[in-house]
Formats: C-alpha cells, sequence, structure tokens
C-alpha cells in the first residue's frame, strides 16, 4: 500500500510540473484547467514522495527542490504561492509543512547530508516559536500537528470529531510521534469508516460534495479507498500518508444502504450502491427520526417560527439525490414536476426503490412539492465551467402559508431489490400504461401502514 500511494503521488505531482518552471503549478483558486501559481505545500509534498520512492535519481532531485524551497521561509512562514514572496497571507501554512520536515529528518537525516539537516532543524524550530507566539487559538488540525512536532499531542477518546479532514490531520499528528499512545488509538478511527461503500461515516456539515459524490480527504487515502477519482489533486498530498495497520474488512453480506445522521446540523444523509458507483440522498432540514420498523422511517421537520416571505426561502423541506440516469421520480406513478402534499413519490434507483409521503402533523400549512435540478449544501464542482450545473436532483417542499409553529412528517420506506429490477419493471408499466391498458396493476403497490 504505501509503494501504490507513492506512486500515485509521484504520478499526480509529475502530471502538473511545468517544463518552463520546473516546479508544480496549480491553483487553489482556479476556476479553469489552467493554472500558472506554485505552490510551496504540494511541492514540498512532491519532495517527500521523491525521498520516499526510495531511488538514487528521485533522492538527489528530492535535495535540490528541498535546498531551493526551504529559501522561502519568513521567519517561521511560508507563502501559498511562490510568486508572493515574502508576503504571508497564511501564518499558519507553515505549520502543515512539519511533518513533512519531521519525516524527512527522522527518515533520510543519513542522505539528507549536515547541511540540509541543519536546515530542516532550524525551520523547524522557527516555525514552532512563531506559531505558539501568536494569541489567536489554532484549528485542532494544526494544533494536533504542532503539539506532535514538540512531542506533546494526546488524542482525547472523548474529543467531538466534526469532520474527516480532523481525522486525516489526527492521523498524521499521531504518525509525526510514533510512539505507543498512537499506536493504541489508530484502531479508533476505523469507527468511522464505512468498508462495504468505502465511505466516511461521521458528522457530515464539514463535508463537501464534488460533483456527485462526497469531496475525498487524506482520511479516504489512510483508508485506502477505491472511490477517489485518477488524477485527483488530492493525490499530490499523498506522500504525507502511511497505511494504517489492520484495516477494516468488508463485510461478506454487505449493507444494502446506510444512514448518517447528522441532526446537529439539521441534516440526514442515505448512501446506497457500492464503491464503484455510490449514490447519496440528503435531507436537509430534517430535525429528527427513527424507525417503526426495517425499512420503515419517519423523519419530522420542525419549521422556523417566522415563515419565510420571498424567493428560495419558501423551500424549507429539501431533498437532494445525486442525478443519474438509471434514477426515476413518480409522482403518483406518473411522471411529473410538481406535486400536492398528498401525493406520494416514488423514487427507484440502482438497487433501492424508496416510497416516501409527506404530512403536516403540527400546526397548519399549505405545501406544494416540486421537482427540479439543483445542488446541495456546500457543492464545490459548480464553477468555473460547470457553475451553471446540477448535480442533484431537488425534492422541495415549497411554503404556501402556515402558521408559526408546524412541523411536516415524511413516512419513508425503502425496498431494496436487485439491480435494473425495479427500472425494467417501471418501463414495462410505463408502456402498458400508454398503450391504454386501464386495468394494468400499480406500478408498486402499497406495502406498509407508515406512508400508504
Amino acid at each position: 500500500m504505501s509503494r501504490r500511494l507513492i506512486d500515485i503521488s509521484l504520478d499526480a505531482a509529475r502530471k502538473r510540473l511545468s517544463s518552463q518552471t520546473g516546479w508544480i503549478h496549480f491553483s487553489y483558486e482556479s476556476d479553469g484547467i489552467q493554472h500558472d501559481t506554485i505552490p510551496l505545500l504540494e511541492n514540498f509534498c512532491f519532495v517527500l514522495a521523491l525521498f520516499r520512492s526510495r531511488l538514487g535519481e528521485d533522492i538527489l532531485q528530492g535535495k535540490e527542490r528541498l535546498e531551493k524551497l526551504l529559501h522561502f521561509e519568513v521567519d517561521g512562514c511560508f507563502p501559498i504561492y511562490l510568486h508572493e514572496y515574502p508576503e504571508i497571507r497564511d501564518p499558519g501554512l507553515a505549520i502543515e509543512f512539519l511533518p513533512i520536515f519531521l519525516y524527512l529528518r527522522k527518515e533520510y537525516g543519513a542522505v539528507l547530508g549536515e547541511y540540509l539537516d541543519s536546515r530542516l532543524s532550524s525551520s523547524i524550530a522557527r516555525i514552532i516559536a512563531h506559531a505558539e507566539k501568536q494569541t489567536f487559538q489554532w484549528s485542532s488540525g494544526k494544533r494536533a500537528k504542532l503539539d506532535a512536532a514538540q512531542g506533546l499531542y494526546h488524542l482525547r477518546p472523548e474529543r467531538i470529531v466534526h469532520s474527516s479532514s480532523q481525522l486525516a490531520d489526527e492521523l498524521i499528528a499521531l504518525q509525526m510521534q510514533d510512539d505507543e499512545q498512537s499506536k493504541h488509538y489508530m484502531a479508533s478511527f476505523f469507527a468511522f469508516w464505512h468498508a462495504g461503500f468505502d465511505l466516511y461515516q461521521g458528522p457530515y456539515a464539514r463535508e463537501l460534495y464534488e460533483g456527485t459524490s462526497p469531496q475525498p480527504t487524506l482520511f479516504d487515502c489512510f483508508m485506502e479507498s477505491e472511490r477517489i477519482p485518477l488524477d485527483h489533486p488530492l493525490q499530490m498530498r499523498t506522500s504525507l500518508v502511511y497505511p494504517l495497520a489492520k484495516l477494516p474488512k468488508e463485510k461478506t453480506e454487505r449493507d444494502l444502504y446506510t444512514w448518517i445522521d447528522d441532526l446537529t446540523s439539521k441534516s440526514l444523509h442515505l448512501f446506497w450502491g457500492n464503491k464503484q458507483e455510490l449514490h447519496s440522498l440528503t435531507l436537509q432540514g430534517a430535525t429528527s427520526w427513527h424507525t417503526t420498523q426495517p425499512g420503515h422511517y419517519t423523519i419530522d421537520f420542525v419549521l422556523g417560527v417566522e415563515p419565510p416571505k420571498t424567493g428560495v426561502e419558501k423551500c424549507e423541506v429539501n431533498l437532494f439525490m445525486d442525478y443519474h440516469p438509471s434514477h426515476q421520480i413518480l409522482l403518483d406513478e406518473k411522471r411529473g414536476s410538481s406535486f400536492p402534499l398528498v401525493q406520494r413519490v416514488t423514487i427507484v434507483s440502482t438497487t433501492l426503490t424508496m416510497k416516501l409521503r409527506f404530512d403536516v402533523i403540527e400546526g397548519k400549512g399549505e405545501f406544494y412539492g416540486h421537482l427540479l435540478r439543483g445542488n446541495r449544501q456546500r457543492q464545490v464542482a459548480n464553477r468555473g465551467e460547470n457553475r451553471f450545473t446540477a448535480y442533484d436532483w431537488q425534492l422541495a417542499l415549497r411554503t404556501l402559508s402556515r402558521e408559526p409553529s408546524c412541523t411536516v412528517r415524511m413516512c419513508l420506506e425503502i425496498h431494496p431489490h436487485a439491480p435494473t429490477q425495479e427500472i425494467d419493471l417501471l418501463k414495462d408499466k410505463s408502456l402498458s400504461k400508454n398503450s391504454g391498458n386501464n386495468n394494468a396493476e400499480p406500478l408498486i403497490e402499497s406495502c406498509g401502514p407508515c406512508c400508504f
């Protein structure tokens, strides 16, 4: 695994090497395919990857690059891009270089030579000194790396986990210390990983979406995810990842779907499919949920005190499902784009059929449903040339009128099926209805008291 990660990192970096400057060109802000800036973080990661390849020619190139990059330090800080030197826009960026510098000294001190080793040692000391002088509080990830560089990091089992990026930062900090305490806590990270779907399964409030899937982070790399797209920019940083021992094995009987409860940020996430083709449904605004029986769920949306007056805010209940050619959405067994609350909605996917209906269970209110294309919150792919692209189906309830205290309940039934089974059935039933056969059986029968 370690060799594979290094090869991936080297390939991703070399594809972005400029023939003119010899450096990796990449821009965090660019919306297009052209990147003219030279980021220091990715170039330092490339140096580490060259050393970790353990090839003589690569190590010599790594030493040459390292010596040049170290010249851009400004009293324990580094610029984001080479051309910004000596301006420092992010005083905490240098903390991200500490793992690289420590790994190089610890593993390759003999080949670095006295001069480079001394330069790295001095730079580490200045970075720590500058960071500790700041009066503001560093993010948890930067604080973890800063403490680990001083041998002071202790992972608190009772900590609150907010994101997959936080877990990746914690793993890097534990690897920096490489002591018995660190090895003891490594296994605790597996609780945040769904091996069947190659999916982070912690709080999602800070997770980003990239197109139709969650954006990968270094935590995915630590867990050896197969879902990271080829030549993804993240792969330039995989030299920071050292493989974990005893990764969780996928269960013999795979989960057909899994829920991720993130009610602290008023959202629920349903995932299904497989590692190669992952699908998701996000319920924004959900405040509580429970299971009435296997596959039957009730989800409540407690609406705000002040009813919205205009604009998109009038859609107070929103469901987002990734757009995929195999997904078909029916309103009372027919295709449509709007529906009253009394109509049931059927979603047919590759391996699941979902049936849902909405009711007002507290207060009074009038709502109307709409089916349209849109993007869920924290979507990052819709920019540049893709700024007008909608990556999701959006099922929205628009508020016509309601009382200040109002709760909408969604009843959801999930029925797994063999791939394409329901899709073929849908085509057959659609044909029979179009042919004028009024005696055709209903497309999908009601199968429980929860919704229907």
